[in-house]
């Protein structure tokens, strides 16, 4: 998967939008779950047991397993 660096600002109750694409990619619908886990590199933001299907550059099928 490409990696996607997108800054966002997060609002006065503390929520941040996630953009679009990502939640199409990850199927993330409303009241879908997330894991929001604190790391040495930083905040990590999860989709707990998700699999997801694309096709790489030659067509082939690529699993990819959360």
């Amino acid at each position: 998967m490409t990696n996607i660096g997108i800054v966002r600002k997060v609002d006065s109750l503390g929520r941040v939008t996630l953009p679009k694409e990502l939640r199409r990619v990850f199927c993330l619908d409303k009241d879908s779950q997330i894991e929001i886990l604190a790391t040495d590199q930083g905040i990590l933001l999860r989709v707990p047991n998700i699999e997801i299907k694309r096709t790489d550059r030659n067509g082939g099928a690529v699993l990819l397993n959360g």
